[in-house]
């Protein structure tokens, strides 16, 4: 099945069904995005779908932190640090999750998604969110809508699969 942002009831169906812990603070803004798409207001749209990501990962990377078998203390330190950019802390998980991609559940490690998906939103949210002038296209939105479900729903199971390892069961 396919990740058809113009039926928003069934996209967020699928989202929700694939990721049942995402918040409702990340379900509003992929909300919004799905409704800027469908008004055809495209850099809304990307705007609220790069918000969401970020929002997600925020939670990826606490987990992260609480749970990975590595050293975190400077992703920590730029979590808890206002000025550091979502980038930063990007490229800082990033670093840390590199060498034990290896151990990781198998599809939780997927380079793709989890960092060139993810890259690919945050660009172009800064594009669309900064006054560059560059508009982007229905075609655009769309793919990015589409691969943002994948995104999403895949940086959910990485923080689940942290909060077990940071609270192990019994």
């Amino acid at each position: 099945e396919s990740w058809e942002p113009r039926d928003p009831q069934r996209y967020l169906a699928r989202l929700r069904d694939r990721a049942p812990t995402l918040d409702p603070v990340a379900d509003m803004y992929v909300t919004e995005a799905l409704r800027s798409f469908n008004a055809r207001c495209f850099l809304a749209s990307s705007v609220m779908l790069g918000v969401a990501a970020e929002h997600v990962f925020g939670r990826v990377a606490e987990a992260f932190v609480a749970g990975a078998p590595c050293d975190t203390e400077k992703l920590r330190k730029l979590l808890g640090t206002q000025s550091a950019t979502y980038h930063q802390r990007f490229n800082e998980f990033r670093k840390r999750l590199e060498p034990i991609r290896p151990s990781l559940p198998d599809g939780l490690a997927d380079s793709i998604t989890l960092d060139a998906v993810a890259d690919l939103l945050r660009v172009t949210r800064n594009t669309a969110g900064h006054p560059s002038g560059r508009r982007i296209d229905e075609d655009t939105a769309y793919t990015h809508l589409n691969m943002a479900g994948v995104l999403l729903a895949k940086m959910l199971e990485l923080a689940e699969h942290f909060e077990r390892l940071a609270d192990p069961p019994g």
